[in-house]
């Protein structure tokens, strides 16, 4: 009967939980209208999970460190004291959720979100200050004037939260695009997006003589490392090294959207430190992969095309369904390559040609036979399938560079980190064992051995342009590193599961070689993902967004190549006129 009370005075304040949290959902999703019905509607399915978990924890815990007490603990059917003391407690987690919220969006959000965000953290806080005061308060004095006060303090606090939230505008977009007159300069890119490439593995390779593609690449070119941010959502990465503008412009925030059920928010960007996925094992919301109707910002391939210059996009990220552009685009199934239900499960379907030349290459990465471990199967088909995706990409590129160069070639190879979050561990590890037959000393240089085949193939791309002139960038959005063995995704999925995650978002590199850049230079500064396309914008001849977050790297550039080309800007690209699909024609003032 005790736990019966206590579960009725928990109720309120995990009520009141969950609503601060249905709260932090419009706010760290300002494009979502709030109104009452909204609200409501996206109240309910919170309170019936993370509201209800709260109800029935709060009790335990409390029994729990009862249990030590002396004395017996009585209870009222109506204590004013402990529903105080367990809205308190669920006001307090709310705000920390709240704050650890803040620390997660600083490219997710718009500086004006964030700082809206930062304000209702802490309203939040003060909140939680002033029914503390008010607690001790009701320890001294009983009087019914503090219980009132308390009820005031929770009134005022939804109040503003809610009134602070309804002042949010968006954000203005500038005038549409001019059109204006470009000189062709007949200059072409080919741009391969390698997800995980770090230069903590590069540089002792290329010294040792394994990596010799990536030892001209420096020697020839610009190169350095590209600092990331979080989250390192291959998604989110790849669409803002595609426009040019951080996360919360461009409007690709996670692998997938969530409605929440009942008519509820939709929302772009979930919290974080909830488990909010588990809501979908629940009926509670449904998520879909993002695709190329949620990016609010045109990619290069609509800029180029405004222009009348043609493109060839193979596997990029949220480009599905594809858009119309001079030239075409070859997108990932909806939901990247390792979803559910994605239009081709097999990478080689489409391919069989290349059956024969993965499984040559998969036998030079580890001798898969030499250990009776289980689990070496799943570990060998993770490089059948990075392989297969890679190999795909390439192939596919190097028929297009070959018989109809368009002015910009972009690939997407994921399968580096697909073998890192496998392979890392065993990489890290088999220098400091030895053995035969064991797993740590077979698989230790699978990675090494994945490094070197993607040095193979960018070879290819280095010796295969004796016309116009080009720029070669390959680049990657973040390094992965091993994970700790205290993670929880240890537990969650297997020992063998996860050796590597870029969670803390390890920097990535980049490298810069063509007609116009200056070699012989040792590692230049940092650049951001933002600044890839700005870049190779100004290569092309072509003007640069003026809201665009990165910038120009003008420095790449040796002084003839900078005398010759002149820095344009325009407004923006984010209104562009549209110009019917086949014309060749460039807009002319």
């Amino acid at each position: 009967m005790k736990f019966v009370k206590l579960l009725l005075h928990s109720l309120p304040g995990s009520a009141l939980f969950a609503l601060f949290i249905a709260l932090l959902l419009f706010y760290i999703n300002p494009e979502a209208p709030l109104r009452a019905a909204s609200l409501w509607q996206t109240w309910l399915p919170l309170a019936a999970s993370y509201g209800l978990a709260a109800t029935l924890a709060w009790p335990l815990l409390l029994v729990m460190i009862r249990f030590f007490a002396r004395r017996k603990m009585k209870l009222r059917w109506a204590s004013f004291a402990l529903f105080h003391r367990f809205y308190l407690a669920n006001a307090v987690l709310a705000a920390a959720v709240w704050w650890a919220n803040f620390a997660s969006t600083p490219v997710l959000l718009a500086p004006a979100d964030r700082r809206l965000l930062l304000a209702g953290c802490g309203l939040l806080t003060l909140g939680c200050a002033l029914g503390g005061v008010l607690s001790l308060q009701h320890v001294i004095s009983r009087a019914v004037a503090v219980r009132w006060g308390q009820g005031i303090v929770v009134a005022a606090l939804l109040a503003a939260l809610v009134a602070l939230r309804l002042g949010t505008g968006g954000e203005a977009v500038p005038a549409h695009t001019p059109e204006m007159e470009v000189r062709d300069t007949g200059r072409r890119v080919v741009l391969v997006a390698v997800d995980g490439l770090s230069l903590d593995w590069i540089l002792p390779l290329a010294a040792d003589g394994k990596a010799p593609s990536f030892r001209f690449l420096m020697r020839q070119g610009a190169w350095g490392r590209m600092e990331s941010f979080v989250p390192t959502a291959p998604p989110v990465i790849w669409t803002t090294v595609a426009t040019g503008v951080l996360p919360y412009r461009h409007g690709i925030l996670d692998y997938v959207r969530f409605e929440i059920s009942g008519g509820g928010a939709s929302l772009a960007l979930a919290p974080r430190y909830l488990l909010f996925r588990r809501l979908e094992r629940l009926g509670l919301a449904s998520a879909r992969p993002v695709d190329s109707g949620d990016r609010r910002v045109p990619a290069f391939w609509s800029i180029l095309g405004h222009f009348g210059l043609d493109v060839q996009v193979l596997d990029w990220w949220a480009t599905f369904p594809p858009e119309p552009v001079e030239g075409a685009i070859r997108p990932q199934p909806p939901g990247g390559w390792e979803a559910p239900g994605g239009v081709s499960a097999d990478p080689l379907a489409e391919a069989p040609e290349l059956v024969r030349e993965v499984e040559e290459r998969l036998a030079r990465m580890a001798d898969w036979g030499g250990t009776p471990d289980p689990g070496a199967e799943v570990l060998e088909a993770t490089v059948r399938r990075a392989l297969a995706l890679d190999m795909r990409a390439l192939a596919e590129a190097r028929r297009v560079d070959a018989e109809a160069p368009p002015t910009v070639l972009a690939l997407y190879l994921p399968g580096l980190d697909l073998v890192q979050h496998r392979f890392l561990g065993y990489a890290m590890e088999a220098p400091h064992r030895d053995g035969t037959g064991r797993a740590d000393v077979l698989f230790g240089d699978v990675v090494a051995r994945y490094y070197r085949f993607l040095d193979e193939e960018l070879g290819s791309f280095l010796a295969g342009d004796a016309g116009a002139p080009r720029m070669l960038l390959v680049v990657s959005g973040f390094g992965v590193e091993r994970l700790p063995p205290w993670s929880l995704r240890r537990l969650w999925a297997g020992q063998e599961a996860w050796e590597g995650y870029h969670d803390h978002a390890p920097a990535g590199a980049y490298f810069a070689l063509g007609a116009g850049i200056r070699g012989e230079r040792d590692e230049l500064a940092a650049i951001q993902p933002s600044d890839i396309l700005p870049t190779f914008l100004y290569y092309l001849g072509l003007p640069v967004g003026r809201d665009m977050h990165g910038r120009p790297r003008v420095g790449w550039f040796d002084d003839a190549f900078i005398g010759a080309q002149p820095l344009a800007y325009v407004p923006s690209y984010r209104r562009m006129r549209p110009r019917p699909l086949g014309s060749q024609e460039i807009p002319a003032s």
